[in-house]
């Protein structure tokens, strides 16, 4: 009887793993645009320093003021 209710969930893990999978290639894919899109040397390296603080704000923002 659990195996039936473990498809579901498989099917939807499946799904949501599919989304993920695809999101990030198409994030990867712009990101890398607007890297190459920066043709002045010091540029590219304040926004390849830059992007990994801006994740880290946004995930300490969001882990802390979400309940």
């Amino acid at each position: 009887m659990m195996f039936l209710a473990a498809i579901p969930v498989g099917m939807i893990g499946g799904v949501l793993g599919a989304i993920f999978s695809t999101l990030n290639v198409m994030i990867v894919k712009k990101r890398a645009q607007v890297i190459n899109s920066v043709h002045h040397p010091a540029a590219k390296k304040f926004l390849q320093m830059l992007e990994p603080v801006v994740i880290m704000v946004s995930a300490s923002c969001t882990l802390c003021y979400t309940p």
